[in-house]
């Protein structure tokens, strides 16, 4: 009997040096090991259920069984113990009301007619509006949005890469299915982009004003949250 208790303290030991408290728990808590634990104590009639003092538990597990157990399961609970939740902001159609608003009263202060499309970050809109612009207006504003959240860079740096300047231009990038104008900038958040906001209509200096005034008033509302 001395023997038998020995190893299972000694079997003991090697989990506790391992496995952290909530592990621990967590492996005891595990289906299987539970099965084991029933299959056990409901296997043995009550009278060979053996008592506590004989080496094994309430359950009818043997210490050392418990120890092998929890050493078989205990790595796939410490993974469900330590698995990390990673959480990123995300534009929603709220964050793009507050990109469009700040966009449009920018606008209208300088009585620019312009098309300002707010994306998410896979470039789909979220919201659009054109004041007064030329009707095409509004499409390249959604494909300048589109280029934005997909490259996750202001639009004037693509087009700034394929102008040609001293023969160095990438004009190879003009084949590509993206609108490659100044006036649409990433919206980023803790190093994130969650979307990002096309103007079209005016100069594209103008274009990106009214832009980063959306981008301005979003960073601002994330901020607060």
């Amino acid at each position: 009997m001395g023997t038998v208790w020995r190893r299972s303290c000694l079997g003991y030991f090697v989990v506790a040096a391992f496995l952290s408290a909530d592990t621990f728990r967590l492996a005891l808590l595990h289906p299987t090991t539970q099965k084991l634990v029933a299959k056990t104590y409901h296997g043995a009639s009550s009278s060979q259920r053996p008592a506590p003092c004989d080496g094994r538990n309430d359950s009818g597990m043997s210490r050392r069984q418990l120890a092998t157990s929890l050493l078989v399961f205990a790595p796939a609970a410490h993974a469900e113990s330590s698995r990390a939740v990673l959480t990123v902001p995300a534009l929603n159609y709220e964050f793009a009301a507050v990109v469009m608003e700040a966009a449009v009263l920018e606008a209208r202060n300088h009585k620019w007619p312009v098309s300002i499309v707010v994306a998410d970050v896979g470039g789909v809109p979220l919201a659009s509006s054109r004041l007064d612009a030329f009707p095409a207006s509004l499409e390249i504003a959604m494909g300048k949005a589109r280029t934005a959240a997909m490259f996750r860079k202001d639009t004037a740096d693509l087009e700034e890469s394929v102008n040609a300047n001293d023969s160095k231009g990438r004009s190879a990038l003009l084949s590509a299915p993206y609108i490659l104008m100044g006036g649409c900038v990433p919206i980023i958040v803790d190093n994130v982009c969650v979307g990002s906001i096309g103007v079209s209509g005016v100069k594209p200096e103008q274009d990106a004003q009214v832009a980063k005034a959306g981008v301005t008033a979003v960073l601002a509302s994330f901020s607060k949250t």
